[in-house]
């Protein structure tokens, strides 16, 4: 198994998921929406790569930076 490829995907995948997050943070953008906007036309596969990479759900991620902004 090359891990060169697995690292070089694990790294895009984050890329990927850091737009995603600023768009969740700043919109009320559908999620399905977010996740095809940077690549994931499959909302299931852009859930779990988003977990993969945050270990949490988009949803949680949405609804935690929300409540981040509400309390400052």
């Amino acid at each position: 198994m090359d891990l060169s490829i697995y690292h070089c995907g694990y790294e895009e995948n984050r890329f990927v998921c850091m737009e995603a997050a600023e768009e969740l943070a700043a919109e009320d953008t559908p999620i399905g929406d977010v996740g095809a906007a940077v690549g994931y036309p499959n909302q299931l596969n852009f859930s779990r790569a988003f977990k993969g990479v945050y270990g949490m759900l988009p949803r949680e991620y949405r609804q935690r930076n929300i409540i981040r902004k509400v309390s400052v």
